[in-house]
């Protein structure tokens, strides 16, 4: 009885663990239909305090990626920093390359002024170091930048 028990155990973990695999990029990304993010760590860290994650202009702005592939970044309330800002919101699209290895994010337009267009300019691609339902790690050019769900 005691093995028996064991071996369903053991199934139930393998089962467990593989249903954990399940989880796609896309529905950890976006919460399986939009989730906002903010960086709240860079390595190495900005030596100008305003470009830092922890700038009051910094700690408002919200990346938001859709699992439609569309993607916002929100400023927020808050856009001068001494040295760096965030002066624009911006409309793009998002998706995974190199068989979800990298992140690809580009840009529309403005946000709230279309006639303001980047054709599909990038904004980021960035290898992704990790990624979870409560952590987005991208390495750009050799630094990271670490991601919250706001």
């Amino acid at each position: 009885m005691r093995k028996a028990f064991s071996i369903l155990a053991c199934a139930a973990i393998v089962i467990a663990c593989h249903d954990d695999d399940k989880v796609s990029k896309t529905q950890l990304l976006t919460d399986g239909t939009s989730k906002s993010w903010n960086i709240t760590a860079t390595s190495p860290e900005p030596d100008e305090e305003s470009c830092r994650p922890d700038a009051d202009h910094a700690r408002d702005n919200a990346w938001t990626f859709s699992n439609d592939g569309s993607f916002v970044y929100d400023h927020g309330t808050l856009t001068e920093g001494e040295v760096c800002s965030d002066a624009r919101n911006l409309t793009g699209l998002w998706k995974f390359t190199e068989n979800e290895a990298n992140l690809l994010i580009t840009v529309l337009y403005e946000t709230g002024n279309p006639g303001n267009t980047f054709d599909g300019d990038t904004l980021v691609l960035a290898k992704i170091e990790a990624i979870t339902a409560e952590i987005l790690m991208l390495n750009i050019d050799d630094e990271i930048a670490t991601l919250t769900p706001n």
